[in-house]
């Protein structure tokens, strides 16, 4: 005979680490329903960043030219101005002109470029990394795209949201309960079946 003052069997159980765990052992006040916030902000981000990133490598590429053109006459204009003052003051020190070097210019120009075409690559991983986190797929991926965001911030225009996505990214990702729902996917459950064991819902 059953006792009717025992409390009713639950789906829950109370485990000494994590408290009340549900089903796929999902804990109801897990960041699970977060992952899908940081994907699609993922994407909005390396959209962003590849923009910046285009923007450098054009600079780098296309505008290289006219940029060691300028560089180039602005030095024989520094050049002529410290030889007049050497002229008109033998015993002053005039600044020496050539101390940047001739190579100066083009490996500038070159190095935006690189950085244009690593910031796109930053991007890019972004976006699909975005894309398949949607699914709860691709977790390390993720992980991976967050931390190489961080070198998208030496962009300048990038860095306050690259810190920001990355610190509550990697906040999410490495939440016990997301990396039990990342795995739930990958043997075989849905991610509606995912939201729904967050949420303490039984199928």
């Amino acid at each position: 005979m059953s006792n009717p003052y025992e409390p009713p069997e639950s789906n829950f159980s109370d485990t000494s680490a994590g408290g009340s765990k549900g089903p796929l052992g999902i804990g109801q006040t897990s960041l699970v329903s977060q992952v899908t916030v940081v994907a699609i902000l993922m994407i909005v981000h390396g959209v962003m960043i590849i923009l910046m990133g285009g923007f450098l490598a054009f600079f780098g590429l296309a505008g290289g030219n006219e940029f060691e053109k300028s560089f180039e006459k602005q030095m024989e204009v520094q050049k002529e101005i410290a030889r007049k003052q050497r002229k008109n003051n033998p015993n002053q020190n005039a600044p020496d002109a050539n101390v940047l070097g001739p190579g100066f210019a083009k490996g500038m120009t070159a190095g935006f470029a690189i950085m244009g075409g690593l910031v796109i690559a930053s991007g890019l991983l972004s976006i699909v990394a975005g894309i398949l986190n949607l699914r709860f797929k691709g977790r390390g991926l993720g992980i991976t795209s967050l931390v190489a965001g961080f070198g998208a911030s030496l962009t300048c225009y990038c860095a306050p949201t690259s810190i920001a996505l990355g610190i509550y990214g990697l906040v999410v990702y490495l939440n016990s309960d997301v990396a039990r729902a990342f795995a739930a996917v990958k043997e075989g459950h849905t991610p509606a079946e995912v939201k729904d064991a967050a949420r303490g819902i039984v199928a």
